[in-house]
């Protein structure tokens, strides 16, 4: 751990380092929101891809390579973010919430009510966006009432950064 912070501020001097996490991490974390977050599910092999990624750039502002065996636990621990996975789900209920606070008459809220009534295709089932929010809801122990309340539901969906 020690070796790892030595090498950080021999890269980047200590009050720069927020700075530099800011434009190559939250940024690349933005833009996935703003892909994945409002529009549609992340597949698996997508969101690994990412991870890999996101995983990279870590490495890199830390100067560590995988050669040097650290985990990317201990990283993103060094370096205070969490994983982009984390940050779209967040998007994704946040986007959710938003949608079952608009009226009933909201196109969006008619949307997300809609069931189309067509068989689907063989095989294994696509992900829709919805099944991936009861997903979200499941793991993050949320119910639907609780979206009513803006405050409290943006609290609960909340991944944030680790201190």
């Amino acid at each position: 751990m020690e070796k790892l912070e030595r090498r950080i501020r021999s890269i980047v001097r200590q009050e720069n380092a927020s700075e530099i996490k800011g434009e190559s991490v939250q940024n690349y974390g933005k833009t996935s929101n703003d892909v994945w977050g409002g529009g549609t599910t992340c597949e698996k092999g997508n969101e690994r891809r990412m991870e890999a990624a996101e995983m990279r750039m870590l490495r890199w502002m830390c100067g560590v390579t995988r050669e040097d065996r650290i985990n990317n636990a201990r990283i993103r621990g060094t370096v205070k973010v969490v994983e982009v996975s984390k940050k779209t789900q967040e998007a994704r209920l946040r986007w959710y919430g938003h949608v079952m606070r608009s009226d009933g008459q909201s196109d969006k809220r008619r949307a997300l009510d809609m069931e189309v009534q067509r068989r689907r295709r063989r095989g294994r089932p696509r992900i829709r966006w919805k099944d991936g929010i009861v997903t979200d809801m499941r793991e993050k122990s949320l119910d639907t009432n609780m979206a009513g309340d803006r405050g409290r539901w943006k609290r609960l969906i909340k991944n944030s950064d680790p201190i």
